[in-house]
């Protein structure tokens, strides 16, 4: 699970930077191009994470709505983070928002394994 997890990441990944870099070049606000890109990159994630990693068919729309709850969540510290490293730090918005989603990689695994696509909610299905 862990390695079908760290495939669909790391496409996701590459994907949410690349479209992060994109909006930057257009307007330099961290948040925005933070969200609009997780908004793109979050939504290839939960049909990825649904359908490969975790393999899960039911509670489509509770896992949907709590899947998206959580990116709000890590978006936001993710966001503030870069903004910090960025602006008070001088880091390169590209090494700082990768720098910070490697140290939330297995926060959002844990996450994801255990409460939104958890064998809890398979249980009880």
């Amino acid at each position: 699970v862990l390695i079908r997890y760290s495939m669909s990441s790391l496409v996701c990944s590459i994907l949410d930077s690349a479209l992060f870099m994109l909006f930057f070049f257009f307007n330099s606000n961290i948040w925005f191009c933070s969200f609009y890109a997780r908004i793109i990159s979050g939504s290839i994630n939960f049909f990825l994470v649904r359908n490969y990693v975790f393999k899960t068919n039911n509670k489509i729309i509770f896992r949907f709505c709590f899947f998206w709850g959580y990116v709000l969540i890590i978006t936001s510290i993710s966001a503030s983070l870069i903004s910090y490293m960025t602006l008070k730090l001088g880091f390169n918005p590209l090494i700082a928002k990768i720098s910070i989603e490697t140290l939330l990689f297995f926060l959002n695994f844990l996450f994801q394994r255990f409460l939104i696509f958890g064998r809890f909610h398979k249980k009880n299905s």
